[in-house]
């Protein structure tokens, strides 16, 4: 995935609904799905700043705007993922792994499941 854009929570809120939704999302579903007072010019904002980046086509049926993702939500996960252990963990999945089990954030059970994923893996 060619990008070079991290998204800001607001945007990233907007692309987990569509995401979340589906293909062709319209304005309407988007405003249901938020949790905040978000005005509709807010979120034209928004979406014309997703649109310029490339994360969404807009398509106009009539009066109505559908919006569908370019980018998946494991594209972009991953892109992230692996941007925050370059930035914060020199590339280290051992570094990111101590600091989590370190902080109580992760649980045995959950360390017994990564473990059949690299098992499984190999």
């Amino acid at each position: 995935m060619k990008r070079k854009y991290r998204l800001p929570d607001s945007e990233l809120e907007i692309m987990l609904i569509i995401w979340k939704l589906g293909k062709e999302v319209s304005t309407t579903q988007i405003m249901k799905e938020l949790d905040s007072n978000k005005s509709v010019q807010l979120l034209q904002s928004y979406i014309k700043r997703l649109e310029d980046k490339g994360f969404i086509e807009v398509k106009k049926l009539g009066r109505l705007n559908f919006y569908t993702p370019l980018i998946s939500l494991e594209d972009y996960r991953n892109k992230e993922t692996m941007d925050f252990l370059e930035f914060f963990y020199q590339k280290s999945p051992i570094k990111l792994f101590a600091s989590l089990i370190s902080n109580n954030k992760i649980t045995k059970q959950e360390i017994d499941e990564i473990r059949k994923m690299i098992e499984d893996d190999e």
